[in-house]
């Protein structure tokens, strides 16, 4: 169960000794500091709204496809309703995150992947891991002991995490009737996700704000 915990431990120490840890962001971050409200201020432009909105669909879809991999990860499909409160609690996690200047909340799917690896998907795992990152908010050397983890170990843990996301995803369309219409929906989704990812120079002609 503890794997891809062990492999990622194994790997930031085996990183030490290779110099690609630099430990002086954690001797300069303090021992406890509590959050401030509104540290940054409070500035509505109306550019930047506009800009975020797409930004906010793009991770509302997101959030639904990683609620849906959750329920078919842990054998229990999510209905509707769950999938609405789940995108809700989102929602309303980035409403408090504003007040102490962090940024919105949104879903990794690669976590998706620690379902099938670890065998686990209790609730009360996911409070406790809220728990232990509440406490590493206000224990800045802990917390940035993590933050400069070397990416090559986050890497590793991700390649097996994302590989079993997209296997899930591919398990998932298994089951849709391809018809014409949801061919046309699995291209264009797989076009625009992966295409102008691997090939952003496609949107280089568009407008700022769309690009």
């Amino acid at each position: 169960s503890a794997s891809v915990l062990i492999g990622i431990v194994i790997g930031y120490i085996i990183c030490y000794p290779l110099g690609m840890l630099d430990l002086k962001a954690v001797a300069d971050a303090s021992w406890f500091s509590m959050p401030q409200i509104f540290k940054y201020g409070v500035k509505f432009d109306i550019g930047a709204l506009i800009s975020f909105l797409p930004a906010y669909l793009v991770t509302t879809i997101e959030t639904v496809g990683v609620l849906i991999a959750v329920g078919e990860a842990s054998e229990k499909p999510l209905s509707n309703k769950e999938v609405a409160d789940g995108v809700l609690a989102d929602g309303v996690g980035s409403f408090i995150a504003g007040f102490f200047g962090a940024g919105p909340n949104t879903s990794f799917s690669q976590n998706v992947g620690l379902i099938p690896l670890t065998k686990i998907a209790s609730r009360y795992v996911v409070i406790v891991a809220g728990v232990i990152l509440g406490i590493l908010g206000i224990f800045p050397k802990l917390s940035t002991l993590i933050a400069i983890m070397p990416n090559p170990v986050l890497g590793g843990a991700g390649i097996v995490m994302f590989g079993i996301v997209a296997a899930s995803g591919i398990k998932t369309l298994s089951r849709v009737k391809l018809t014409n219409r949801n061919l046309l929906i699995i291209a264009v989704s797989i076009g625009l996700g992966l295409g102008i990812t691997v090939r952003p120079e496609y949107v280089a002609n568009l407008p700022g704000i769309l690009q």
